[in-house]
Order: structure tokens, then C-alpha cells, then sequence
């Protein structure tokens, strides 16, 4: 679900794409489609606070940089469309 591409990896368009679309670095997240599909906001929302109970220390994740510190925040940050909370606050 986290995409958290280099800002260099795409080019043109296709590279505003992706910052639009919020999966570029240094805001993981969730490409807006994606987004859109979970109807049921609430289950998944609790699904998401019960993984942010685990003492997530690093995440690796397929399409990105995995995060080697603060992992529970980087999740955090990813799912902040889903949570409703303010702006990423992630540092490397």
C-alpha cells in the first residue's frame, strides 16, 4: 500500500504524476486510486490503528526507499489521508 518513489525516478509529466498522485519522496503514501477504493473508512482505519500498535522500528516496502528509522511514524505518515491528521512530519 506505501509507495515512496525518488523524486528523480520519473520524468516529465509522468513525474508530476506521481507527486500529485502523493507517492513520491519524501511523502510515502498511497497512490489516490487506491485511496478512493476503501469504502469502509472505519475498518480501516481501526485495521491501521491496531498495525500502529506493533513496535514497527523499519519499513521496507516494494516501490520506494524503505525507512530505516522511525517506522511507525513513516507508517503513519503514509496513511495520514486515512487517519485525517495534518501534514507528514517523517524525517530520514
Amino acid at each position: 500500500m506505501i509507495q515512496n518513489l525518488p523524486c528523480d525516478w520519473f520524468k516529465g509529466w509522468r513525474g508530476l504524476i506521481a507527486r500529485l498522485d502523493g507517492i513520491s519522496a519524501p511523502n510515502p503514501g498511497a497512490p489516490r486510486e487506491w485511496r478512493a477504493s476503501f469504502i469502509n473508512r472505519r475498518a480501516a482505519r481501526t485495521a491501521l490503528e491496531h498495525i500502529l500498535a506493533w513496535p514497527i522500528e523499519r519499513v521496507l516496502i516494494a516501490h520506494g526507499e524503505p525507512a530505516t528509522a522511525n517506522g511507525a511514524l513513516f507508517v503513519k505518515n503514509a496513511f495520514v489521508w486515512l487517519l485525517g491528521e495534518g501534514s507528514p512530519d517523517y524525517e530520514r
